[in-house]
């Protein structure tokens, strides 16, 4: 699956807002490293797809962050992506993504 490359704007190094999602077992509560939060992410809300997560049982997550567009690993994301059927990114560098908001995930129609 092809996906927008963010450095393709006008813009070479501009602000993301990216979305991870994440499954905490039932009766445990959500750790979220916020100095490392993770490579793995979806480039909208509207992209974040469950079937990704290999056990989905528990409580599902969204970790919302902010990083540069310079952070992203173009040829990982693009095979993620493909092996994901979705739009997926992926990070260079996890520790230079900001967390934003965590909130519990709501499936959207």
């Amino acid at each position: 699956m092809k996906i927008k490359r963010f450095n393709e704007s006008n813009s070479i190094n501009e602000n993301v807002t990216l979305y991870r999602l994440v499954s905490v077992p039932k009766g445990e509560k959500l750790v979220v490293d916020v100095e490392n939060p993770g490579k793995f992410y979806f480039q909208s809300e509207s992209d974040i797809n469950p079937s990704v997560l290999g056990d989905k049982s528990g409580d599902l997550h969204v970790i919302k962050v902010q990083t540069t567009s310079d952070n992203i690993d173009q040829e990982k994301s693009e095979a993620e992506s493909g092996s994901h059927n979705c739009k997926c990114v992926v990070l260079k560098d996890d520790s230079k993504a900001e967390v934003a908001l965590i909130e519990p995930y709501k499936k959207t129609a």
